[in-house]
């Protein structure tokens, strides 16, 4: 791909500058190296946008190509760089931007409006992708990428339950997975660049952090749960808590995922309906001071109850032998 790239450059097709990794935003939707688009203004970008596309789909047919990875999902940069493509008769298989915040509605409101407009637009077929997500408290970039890393801000944006890869970090993670299930999100990438440092899973004594935790306990539910099953939860009464759920190729074993992210609650209470006999169950739990530590729970009158141990955010990975 990237030779058919540079041979467009080549042909005055596309312009680039040799910059920076992230100095020319926004980019081509490709990225390799230092090789970015020229910033002289939007209109530019939309015509290299749909030629680069089209071109590469060209040699490269079976290639999933689209983009741009925009900073968030502007609906009216979207819609000019739609209409160009369909003025040119191209489709882009997908769209993408990214997310980083801790407000999980900041993610997921603009889901169905990106749906629907490529739908309007007749791009029935792109699918929607979030190429970059990760929690960053209160949007704040000081400490964590440029700005201000003064050794107070790096302090201040690590440490506690809401640090960078702290607990509300991991349960984030797993609230989000949880709440894209049931959305029109085709696919959403979380943004791990090293393995150490402020976007790695490991800290800096080696061991690992919280965010590993996370991912390992629904990377756990995927494994066991290949048939999903609802999973209810009232988001309007209950908006810090999020579950999935699904049963094993055999149905003979239910997993079930809850979270609850910045919620206040001493317990959880999960009502079981609709499996049949459960012989046993089983739980791990990732919170402030465990990381999937089992315990033992028990369904009483249909109703599994998940004790916390404080107020930070916790989430449990259920399991259940029917």
């Amino acid at each position: 791909i990237i030779d058919v790239f540079t041979k467009l450059i080549g042909e005055n097709e596309i312009d680039y500058v040799k910059n920076d990794f992230n100095r020319a935003i926004p980019h081509m939707g490709y990225r390799s190296g230092s090789l970015e688009h020229k910033k002289e203004g939007w209109d530019r970008y939309v015509r290299n946008m749909w030629r680069c596309y089209s071109r590469l789909k060209e040699e490269f047919p079976d290639q999933q190509i689209g983009g741009p990875a925009l900073t968030c999902a502007r609906e009216d940069y979207f819609r000019e760089l739609l209409t160009a493509c369909k003025k040119k008769g191209v489709a882009p298989d997908f769209i993408s931007w990214h997310g980083y915040g801790d407000v999980p509605d900041w993610f997921l409101i603009p889901i169905p409006k990106m749906r629907a407009l490529l739908d309007e637009m007749g791009f029935t077929k792109t699918r929607l992708v979030i190429n970059e997500w990760h929690y960053l408290r209160n949007c704040d970039w000081n400490g964590i990428h440029g700005g201000n890393s003064a050794p107070v801000a790096i302090r201040r944006a690590h440490e506690g339950p809401s640090g960078h890869n702290n607990i509300d970090s991991a349960a984030f993670n797993i609230y989000m997975l949880s709440r894209f299930q049931d959305t029109a999100l085709d696919e959403a990438y979380w943004y791990g660049s090293n393995p150490m440092g402020n976007w790695g899973w490991l800290k800096s004594d080696g061991t690992l952090n919280k965010c590993w935790y996370s991912m390992k306990l629904f990377g756990d539910f995927v494994k066991i749960a290949k048939t999903k099953v609802e999973a209810k939860v009232d988001v309007k009464k209950q908006k810090t808590v999020a579950s999935v759920a699904g049963l094993s190729a055999d149905g003979k074993t239910a997993s079930i995922v809850v979270v609850d992210y910045r919620g206040k609650s001493e317990k959880l209470f999960v009502e079981v309906k609709g499996l049949g006999v459960v012989k046993s169950a089983q739980a791990l739990v990732l919170d402030h001071t465990r990381d999937l530590t089992p315990f033992t729970v028990r369904i009483r009158d249909g109703v599994l109850t998940l004790p916390r141990v404080d107020e930070n955010s916790a989430a449990f990975l259920v399991t259940l032998d029917l």
